[in-house]
C-alpha cells in the first residue's frame, strides 16, 4: 500500500534550531473577544525552530482559544499571528506550515488506518510516500488494516498527530493531546512528542497539564489565566562540550551519609548510565546532568540505582522555577 520513500519532515532526523534563523510562530499584541464575557488580551510572545511552548491552565483559562487564534480558525480583533512570516489567517500560504491536533475529533466508521492515513495525506495535498516513515515514528506499522474505530485511546491521538504531520509542516499546533487518557497511553503519546522533537526539530505548541512532560519537553512554559499569558518562562538550558542540550537534576539520597562514604563508587555508577554527561557533588545532594529531551529521566534514575540497592529520599528538576511556575498558578485541571 506504501512506499519506503520518506518525506521532507520525515527524512530530516536530528534537525535542530538554527541559531538566527527566522522565528516560526510570532505573537504580538494579540486580542480577541470569545464572547461577551471572555476575551484573550495581551499576548505577546516569538517561538523559533525545533522549539516547542508549553500552555497551561486551568478550564476555561483561554488555552483552547488561543490554540484556535494561533492556528487561524479564528480571527484576532487587534495584534497578529504570523506562521512562517505569514499572516495565520492566510490558510493559503500558512497550511503547508502548520499541522493542528485538537481535543477531539471523530473517526470515520469502517475505515482501516491505512486507508485513513492516505485520505488525511491526500486532504494536505502531500507526497503518499511519507507514510510508513511516520507510521513507524507512530508506532502504528503493524496496524494498517485495523479499523479506526477500534484503536485504544492512545494509538487514536498518535493517528492523530501524525495525520497532522503528513505534509512536514514546521509547526505542530496540539490542543491537550492526552485529554482523556490514562497514565499508560498519556506516557505513550507524550514519547511519541519528544521524540517528534528529537527527530524531525519541529517547533509545537502544546496545550496540556501534564506537569512532568511539560518539564521534559518545553523550552518555553506560558501561563494562561483568564485569557491573559501571565507569565511566560524561557528554560535555559544548559549545553555540554558537544554543543547538546541538558537537564540536570538534584538527587537527595535516603542514606544522608552516602554521598560522604562512597564518592567515588556512587560518580562511577552514574556517570556510567548512557544519558548521563557528568555528576557532581553538592554537599549531600548530587547534581546529575543529562542529555535533555527525555521524559522518563526521573524514573529511569530512580530504577538505575534500586537496582544497586541505593535509594533516593527525593529526585527533582535542579533547575529552579520550572515547577514553582508550573503549580503556583493552582493547576486544579485541563
Amino acid at each position: 500500500m506504501f512506499s519506503s520513500t520518506a518525506s521532507r519532515a520525515a527524512s530530516a532526523p536530528g534537525t535542530v534550531a538554527t541559531a538566527g534563523a527566522a522565528p516560526v510562530l510570532e505573537v504580538c499584541g494579540l486580542r480577541a473577544a470569545i464572547n461577551q464575557r471572555f476575551a484573550i488580551a495581551g499576548v505577546d510572545f516569538t517561538l523559533g525552530r525545533g522549539e516547542t511552548m508549553a500552555i497551561i491552565g486551568r478550564n476555561g483559562s483561554g488555552k483552547s482559544s488561543l490554540i484556535r487564534l494561533l492556528s487561524g480558525l479564528a480571527s484576532p480583533d487587534a495584534g497578529t499571528v504570523r506562521i512562517a512570516g505569514h499572516a495565520s489567517t492566510d490558510w493559503n500560504k500558512t497550511a503547508r506550515h502548520l499541522g493542528l491536533v485538537q481535543q477531539s475529533k471523530e473517526m470515520p466508521a469502517h475505515t482501516t488506518v491505512g486507508e485513513y492515513v492516505l485520505q488525511q495525506i491526500d486532504l494536505r495535498r502531500a507526497r503518499r510516500d511519507s507514510a510508513p516513515r511516520l507510521l513507524a515514528l507512530a508506532g502504528l506499522s503493524d496496524f494498517l488494516k485495523h479499523d479506526v474505530e477500534a484503536l485504544s485511546g492512545g494509538n487514536r491521538r498518535k493517528l492523530h498527530i501524525l495525520c497532522a504531520l503528513a505534509h512536514g509542516p514546521d509547526l505542530l499546533l496540539a490542543d491537550e493531546p492526552c485529554a482523556g487518557l490514562d497514565a499508560q497511553f498519556q506516557s505513550e503519546v507524550m514519547d511519541y512528542l519528544n521524540e517528534l522533537k528529537q527527530q524531525l526539530g519541529m517547533s509545537m505548541v502544546i496545550a496540556t497539564h501534564q506537569l512532568d512532560e511539560v518539564e521534559a519537553l518545553a523550552d518555553l512554559v506560558g501561563v494562561m489565566e483568564g485569557g491573559r499569558l501571565v507569565r511566560l518562562e524561557r528554560r535555559n538550558r544548559e549545553r555540554g562540550a558537544d554543543g547538546a542540550a541538558s537537564d540536570t537534576l538534584a538527587l537527595d539520597f535516603a542514606d544522608r551519609t552516602l554521598v560522604a562514604r562512597q564518592w567515588t563508587r556512587l560518580a562511577s555508577l552514574l556517570r556510567a548510565l548512557p544519558y548521563v554527561l557528568d555528576a557532581t557533588r553538592e554537599g549531600e545532594r548530587v547534581a546529575l546532568r543529562c542529555r535533555s529531551g527525555d521524559a522518563a529521566l526521573l524514573s529511569r534514575t530512580v530504577g538505575a540505582l534500586a537496582e544497586h540497592e541505593i535509594h533516593l529520599r527525593n529526585i527533582k528538576w535542579a533547575e529552579p522555577g520550572m515547577k514553582e511556575l508550573i503549580q503556583g498558578r493552582g493547576m486544579g485541571g485541563r
